[in-house]
């Protein structure tokens, strides 16, 4: 830029000569004019002159590949013009006294672009510069051809800053939004954080305010790692760090607040705990230890152990001292994340911000979410694994497990499924804890919250009866009654439910198309293939390719995620063809009815199922007269 100005400036004087032949008295009428410079700068000028001198509309041509076509006024380019330099920069807008100063558009040959205020053939003033070659956009304040003052840059990948600048940097107070949703707002100095100011990180949700220095966090800051909430939820816990920083890490004295209300309170050395401290655990006691490089170096006292208030010898009766520590380890490791999923299970269909216990069928979820079964082991095992001798129904959907309770049923459901190596040898309890929590635990999906089985309030109970009334006894133990996976599909043919997509599948050709091996009996030819589908979906060991095996157990959550998944109720145009499958539906009860179900609860069969469509009926007749109310209706 400087060196097109100071050409510029040559080009500019040479604008004041006269374009015709210069004559002795031309000269002295005009003193200074000389007329080796203009022969020398200017090649030709095609326009309007008054008294010898360029002004009004005309066009110029300079020896070096400049030229300029627009208004001039007393021998000056004033006004509205166009300049063209050698290297095929072109300016359109108003200059003034010979230089490019006023408002106008700027081109270059990579199709950059700059529109605003400009001075002296810079940009200058407030103005929109886009970038060919950055693939760039900035719309502010310049000042001598750089950006300073204030502004908005949009980067290439779609990064937007909106703040203060000098020369071109990232000064003073400004706000960045990266492309990733990351956000900063703060000082900056030298094109970095620097400063004070204020960091959010989408994934994972995290956000730190505090010093900067170098684009570090460093001086004194505070932390906080989000916790994972439903939109409702108002009190949540977050582990938090309060205290001194240095280059990016926790460097010296600070305070650790954990999501279980334990905290720390101490030194710290490149982002360990290191030196001397406070303990405060989430039971109360308050422990003064030391650290070095993370690791205790003061004994932890059996009152802040969770072994301490947890009867871990139920499972492991005789553990020697080391294997009580190392339980006792992996306990205090994991305890946050056997909070959370306690906290997040207990309120499946509850407001995030009631208090509640965990039930049986809020346990059977966690279950599924932990994909149990592709450890070879159903939910339904997984009861008998952590019967008490003294129940009178394992699989009963109320049961409630407090938070100890909770930890015992993890180191149950471990060491039965862990106990054991390829050696044969009995491992340590702490070890399958271990295998538990990082195979399965640590990544549990939970269901969506609305149209499952747990937004189904008050109807847990009246799906319990009908799940009983196409149970069987398993074992020896009380209540161990369960659904096999034919039983629940001859329950779905027995409620008549449809879908009306497919009404007309017959689903015993379509099972045979797909290869499997399924029984005629149970199905009806109003029950669409996809029912099948569904179940398998829901409880995954049913299918092993193009295998199906219907005697795999099904529990009452699944049976009831099962039965509401199929629900659907026909449209007006389509009722002709509803009644046309329920009638096939019970011509076919008389045969199912007899074949598979007790006699003695025939008629009870019969009048909970005529129960329960009719309750259904009902419902769905309400929700269709009340659309103002159709959400609560429909629940």
């Amino acid at each position: 830029s400087s060196r097109r100005f100071l050409g510029f400036l040559v080009m500019a004087a040479a604008s004041t000569m006269p374009a015709l032949p210069a004559t002795a008295a031309e000269v002295t009428y005009l003193p200074y004019a000389e007329p080796t410079l203009l022969a020398h700068n200017v090649v030709s000028f095609e326009g309007e002159t008054v008294q010898g001198l360029y002004h009004g509309e005309g066009k110029v041509q300079f020896s070096n590949g400049a030229r300029y076509e627009g208004e001039f006024s007393h021998g000056l380019m004033h006004g509205k013009g166009k300049y063209t330099w050698p290297d095929g920069v072109v300016y359109t807008g108003t200059l003034t006294d010979n230089t490019v100063s006023g408002t106008g558009t700027m081109t270059w040959p990579d199709t950059s672009r700059y529109e605003g205020d400009v001075w002296m053939g810079l940009r200058h003033g407030q103005g929109a510069f886009a970038s060919a070659g950055s693939k760039t956009v900035y719309t502010g304040q310049w000042v001598k051809g750089q950006r300073t003052g204030k502004g908005r840059l949009v980067y290439a990948d779609g990064s937007v800053y909106v703040g203060q600048w000098h020369q071109n940097q990232r000064q003073g107070k400004g706000t960045i939004t990266y492309s990733s949703g990351n956000s900063y707002t703060g000082a900056w100095h030298h094109n970095v954080r620097h400063g004070h100011g204020e960091m959010n990180w989408l994934s994972p949700k995290e956000t730190y305010v505090g010093g900067w220095q170098d684009g570090k966090q460093h001086g004194r800051g505070r932390h906080t790692w989000l916790a994972e909430r439903s939109a409702e939820s108002l009190f949540v816990r977050h582990n938090c760090y309060d205290g001194e920083w240095q280059h990016g890490q926790r460097h010296g004295e600070g305070t650790y607040y954990y999501a279980t209300g334990a905290q720390y309170t101490g030194g710290w050395q490149c982002d360990k705990k290191h030196g001397k401290a406070v303990h405060v655990f989430d039971n109360g006691y308050s422990w003064d230890c030391s650290f070095e490089d993370d690791v205790a170096t003061t004994p932890i006292p059996e009152q802040a152990t969770l072994s301490w208030w947890i009867d871990t010898s139920r499972v492991d009766p005789e553990p020697t001292p080391y294997a009580q520590a190392q339980l006792d380890n992996v306990l205090c490791r994991h305890v946050a994340l056997f909070r959370r999923l306690y906290r997040a299970a207990s309120h499946l269909g509850v407001a995030a911000d009631e208090p509640s216990v965990l039930n049986r069928l809020q346990l059977h979820q966690l279950w599924l979410g932990a994909r149990m079964w592709e450890l070879g082991v159903t939910v339904c095992a997984l009861d008998r694994l952590i019967a008490s001798d003294d129940a009178d129904d394992i699989h009963a959907p109320s049961d409630q497990f407090l938070f100890p309770d909770f930890v015992h049923v993890l180191l149950r459901v471990a060491k039965s499924l862990f106990a054991k190596t390829h050696s044969e040898s009995k491992r340590p309890l702490a070890d399958c804890l271990r295998d538990l929590v990082l195979g399965r635990l640590d990544s549990v999906v939970w269901p969506e919250q609305t149209g499952g089985p747990f937004e189904a309030h008050g109807v847990t109970a009246s799906f319990a009866q009908f799940y009983a009334l196409y149970a069987e006894q398993r074992s020896q133990l009380a209540g161990d009654s369960t659904v096999l996976a034919r039983r629940a599909l001859v329950a779905c043919a027995d409620l008549g439910l449809v879908i009306q997509a497919v009404a007309n599948v017959d689903p015993v050709a379509a099972c045979d198309k797909r290869g499997l091996s399924l029984p005629v009996q149970g199905y009806s030819p109003a029950m669409p293939s996809t029912v099948l589908q569904h179940l398998c979906e829901i409880n995954p060991t049913l299918c092993n390719g193009d295998e199906c095996f219907l005697d795999v157990e099904v529990s009452l959550l699944e049976f009831m995620t099962f039965l509401l998944s199929v629900v659907s109720v026909p449209p007006p145009q389509a009722a002709e063809q509803a009644d046309q499958a329920g009638a096939a539906v019970a011509d076919a009860d008389g045969e199912l009815a007899g074949e598979l179900l007790p006699e003695q609860v025939e008629s009870d069969a019969t009048e909970a199922a005529e129960g329960e469509v009719g309750s259904a009926d009902a419902a769905e007749q309400e929700s269709r007269e009340s659309p103002g109310n159709s959400g609560q209706d429909k629940e």
